[in-house]
């Protein structure tokens, strides 16, 4: 298993007069921050922000060289995991600081029962087949007038914020993951398990025991029928039902 320390002393280097890390997706200025692939890389290309980056062995070179000077980019040697050696580093610099706020708007009734702010599961796997976890250092924002219900645990942001939105409701026993974000007057029935990175939009219902698997996107006025297992994206207006959840009619707020 080899070191962080000593195989990437020159990112440590760098991160040490940076102090943070941010999402790629939402990068801070003055900030480490990682890009899989180069539909990732290339959203750095239009910023003025001040940026580390780490990327894999295999990142487009043409790419890396196309990126403004503010970009200081760090290339891992073939055959390491970039999502290791970030959140290796990321844990390191996070330590001891505090995550961010979250932030409750107005008429939100959350259960005393709720467990509100539970650090997210996003693990990688070490050179030796153990698993680390990234610390969790986003928030929630819950916007106004939701409910959130008994037993209910939505967990906090890795580095952005897990996101309910206005008029929503959350009924018992849900599982609202970590960067979750739903939309506005979206209805999640008793015992509803969203994985992390799920988007739900506007408008949607979904029912008793419906689940998601980690980072699918619900489009607006999306029914899901009781028991369901979403693993493909539900982008179209409609009602949806089994495992898969298929489409099988037209939306109609009268059958939700």
């Amino acid at each position: 298993m080899y070191i962080v320390e000593d195989k990437y002393s020159e990112i440590l280097e760098d991160v040490f007069e940076l102090t943070q890390t941010s999402s790629i997706l939402d990068p801070v200025n003055n900030s480490l921050t990682f890009a899989r692939s180069a539909e990732y890389l290339s959203q750095l290309k239009n910023t003025d922000k001040y940026i580390s980056v780490i990327v894999p062995y295999d990142m487009d070179k043409l790419l890396i060289n196309e990126l403004p000077k503010n970009i200081n980019v760090h290339v891992l040697e073939k055959g390491d995991s970039i999502e290791y050696v970030f959140t290796y580093i990321h844990n390191m610099i996070n330590k001891y600081k505090a995550p961010k706020e979250n932030i409750i708007g107005d008429d939100v009734n959350i259960h005393e029962s709720v467990i509100f702010g539970v650090h997210g599961n996003t693990y990688c796997v070490c050179p030796d087949g153990s698993k680390l976890n990234l610390k969790h250092m986003g928030n929630i924002i819950v916007e106004d007038n939701v409910d959130i219900e008994a037993l209910s645990i939505v967990h906090r942001a890795g580095m952005t914020s897990t996101i309910i939105g206005e008029g929503s409701k959350v009924c018992v026993k849900c599982n609202v993951g970590h960067n979750c974000i739903i939309g506005k007057r979206t209805f999640l029935a008793p015992g509803v398990l969203l994985g992390g990175g799920t988007e739900v939009g506007d408008n949607c219902y979904l029912w008793q025991g419906v689940i998601t698997r980690s980072n699918v996107k619900i489009g607006d006025k999306v029914i899901v029928g009781a028991g369901s297992v979403v693993l493909n994206d539900l982008l179209e207006p409609g009602i949806y039902f089994g495992t898969p959840a298929k489409y099988i009619k037209p939306y109609n707020e009268s059958l939700r």
